[in-house]
């Protein structure tokens, strides 16, 4: 009887490490994505943009993203919760350009579609509050798909 018990806690306690190990091997949006296509939907009508090499976007744990294009790099913020992400201050005409000073930046939602340890697809959006600060009626309808590949 002190032997099947043994065995059992052995079975036990291995049958745990495997699930406990098992724990975080989802993968993460941590890391180099390059992106590949977007697509960009305003009501009815929708037009993909295959992407040749060239922007890429670098997701920090410390909630930093570098957006990377064309040797200009920009460092934002993000929260992630969930599938729900959020680009800080993302949104405006000079989102890439040194040494622009920006008045009025907006937050972009984002909601990640695929997540893969090779893919990654997250699908912008702007928020009520967005577009009224921004007084843009005609982006209420507005988003885009991004999708990536992992460097």
């Amino acid at each position: 009887m002190k032997t099947f018990r043994n065995i059992f806690a052995i079975l036990l306690m291995t049958m745990v490490v495997a699930v406990l190990a098992s724990c975080g091997k989802d993968p993460q949006i941590y890391g180099k994505w390059e992106l590949v296509n977007f697509t960009i939907t305003n009501g009815e009508q929708s037009e993909s943009f295959p992407i040749g090499e060239g922007l890429t976007m670098e997701f920090k744990k410390d909630g930093k993203v570098v957006l990377a294009m064309g040797g200009e790099e920009a460092v934002k913020e993000y929260t992630l919760q969930g599938n729900n992400l959020v680009l800080k201050d993302w949104y405006s005409e000079h989102i890439i350009e040194p040494g622009v000073d920006v008045e009025n930046t907006y937050d972009v939602l984002g909601t990640i579609n695929i997540l893969t340890k090779t893919d990654l697809s997250i699908e912008l959006y702007f928020s009520e509050e967005t577009l009224e600060a921004m007084e843009e009626e005609d982006l209420a309808s507005l988003h885009a798909i991004l999708d990536f590949e992992r460097l």
